[in-house]
């Protein structure tokens, strides 16, 4: 995660930040490239998504927890006891999005779309700042497209930053590090707690990375700067030091020291760089291991079970609630832009 602090914030910044600002021609100019997007990208989307609509119309199908033979209308599997083996028709598409990591592909193209859209909202503020801040979108589209901290939490109130900073990133080199993060985590995670587990430890762990950091901002303006939190934070690497969390916590309680070792190792160098460059946010990364940490121990979730029924709906409330935020986000900055908070 990257943080930026209060000071050296131009003052138009600012006064869009807090909501002073009166100018309602441009909530239009904000929501506009979004809706052209929209138009475009929403007919091919459908033309794919048809087929995963299509229900499961043969007499068997395999559970979607233990990959068994079961009817396509069972209850309960006879093999591991789940309820709805079948998900009502929908267990192949589930079994799909499992094993074709479907979760790193959404997230994947969720984290390019969002950074290239808040690029060409306004090619005029993108900055570059050598050797790694190459391409950083302007703090106004920064915070329209969802960035949490300090600010949006508790000047503007917009609690549903907590879900959508995880989709964001600041600049290409940003972008670059956590795409390689998260192919090389996700297959660990979905191995050892499965894919609709691995979906709500990466949102949880994405809600405390941001809290813990806003909360330190907000309180903790007397500590040390590079000790702040973050005014304004995007990037998903708060989640992925969840899956971090969540790793080790899975190998201290199956006592395989070698491989707890070696992610501890990881997590402790990505701390270490963090440190060393001020931008980066170490609170929303401690807050983000200690969430998937925890949430690890939590019955429902922990590693080595088969996948309930729960798991996939919580997974599927997760996936909402981080799509409604977006649209609230857009919404909200729009409405302060033209209406002044």
């Amino acid at each position: 995660m990257l943080r930026r602090g209060r000071s050296g914030y131009p003052q138009r910044t600012l006064d869009i930040v807090t909501g002073h600002n009166t100018q309602p021609w441009l909530a239009l100019g904000a929501i506009a490239p979004i809706t052209a997007l929209t138009l475009l990208v929403i007919p091919r989307f459908l033309l794919k998504l048809t087929p995963w609509l299509q229900l499961h119309t043969e007499v068997v199908a395999n559970c979607y927890a233990c990959d068994r033979l079961v009817s396509v209308a069972a209850s309960t599997c006879i093999h591991c006891g789940t309820q709805q083996p079948g998900l009502w028709g929908y267990g192949r598409q589930y079994r799909q999005f499992r094993h074709q990591q479907g979760f790193v592909a959404l997230v994947t193209w969720g984290w390019v779309a969002l950074y290239a859209l808040t690029l060409v909202v306004n090619l005029r503020g993108v900055r570059t700042v050598l050797p790694f801040e190459i391409l950083v979108p302007d703090l106004e589209r920064l915070l329209m497209f969802g960035a949490t901290g300090e600010i949006p939490l508790f000047t503007r109130g917009s609690w549903w930053t907590v879900f959508t900073s995880a989709w964001r990133n600041g600049h290409i080199f940003h972008l670059g590090c956590n795409l390689g993060w998260i192919r090389y985590l996700t297959p660990l995670v979905i191995e050892f707690y499965g894919a609709a587990r691995m979906v709500v430890l990466y949102t949880g762990s994405a809600v405390t990375a941001a809290l813990l950091s806003s909360l330190v901002a907000h309180y903790g303006t007397r500590l040390p700067q590079l000790l702040q939190g973050a005014y304004v934070s995007v990037g998903a690497s708060g989640a992925l030091f969840g899956l971090f969390g969540a790793l080790v916590a899975y190998w201290l309680q199956t006592v395989r020291k070698t491989l707890q070792n070696t992610i501890a190792l990881y997590a402790g160098l990505v701390f270490i760089l963090g440190f060393s460059l001020g931008s980066v946010d170490n609170w929303g990364h401690l807050g983000g291991f200690l969430g998937g940490f925890a949430l690890s121990y939590v019955p429902g979730l922990r590693g080595n079970q088969p996948q309930r029924l729960y798991d996939v709906i919580l997974a599927l409330v997760c996936l909402g609630l981080t799509g409604l935020s977006f649209l609230l986000a857009v919404g909200h900055y729009g409405w302060l832009k033209g209406d002044g908070g």
